[in-house]
């Protein structure tokens, strides 16, 4: 897939040299106060890439 297609993964990655995982929005997890929780990133597993889709997942215990 060419660049043009995605212009700000272009933006970002290319010209900015920004990794789009580190713009995730994690203000609401922290006013929910966990002090420690699990990270996952999900990501589409595909052969041959060298990228792919993915669902970052916050996992806190509960009480």
């Amino acid at each position: 897939m060419e660049h043009a297609l995605l212009p700000v993964h272009r933006i970002l990655l290319v010209e900015s040299g920004v990794n789009i995982s580190e713009l995730l929005q994690l203000e609401e997890l922290s006013a929910a106060g966990p002090r420690e929780f699990l990270f996952v990133m999900a990501h589409l597993n595909i052969a041959g890439a060298t990228g792919a889709p993915a669902r970052p997942l916050a996992v806190a215990a509960a009480g």
